[in-house]
């Protein structure tokens, strides 16, 4: 773990010494993007790239970008069109055949 720490530090301080003064966040962001050291972006390599790029950007002032938030699931079953197929009290799945749609045949 020693090494990846030494090598995301290694990355980060190039990354400042090529940006120029003036960059945007969205201008350090893909610097960050494109110097990322570890090859896949996956487990504890990865966890301690992104932790020395979130430090790194809180010490330049930039906020963290938000998260894309999920759809709940009752939202995507509303999106799928099948939340007919709920019990609208309690959000359960009818334990008979639920009652026809207007212009269904029951």
């Amino acid at each position: 773990m020693g090494n990846w720490v030494a090598l995301a530090d290694q990355a980060i301080r190039e990354v400042h010494a090529a940006l120029p003064k003036d960059a945007t966040a969205k201008e350090i962001r893909r610097a960050l993007r494109e110097a990322y050291p570890f090859g896949e972006r996956r487990c504890g390599p990865y966890k301690t790239w992104l932790r020395k790029r979130r430090a790194y950007l809180r010490l330049r002032g930039i906020r963290p970008t938000r998260r894309r938030s999920r759809p709940t699931y009752i939202e995507l079953v509303e999106q799928l069109g099948q939340l007919r197929l709920f019990d609208p009290d309690t959000l359960r799945v009818w334990s008979e055949p639920p009652p026809a749609a207007e212009g269904e045949k029951a």
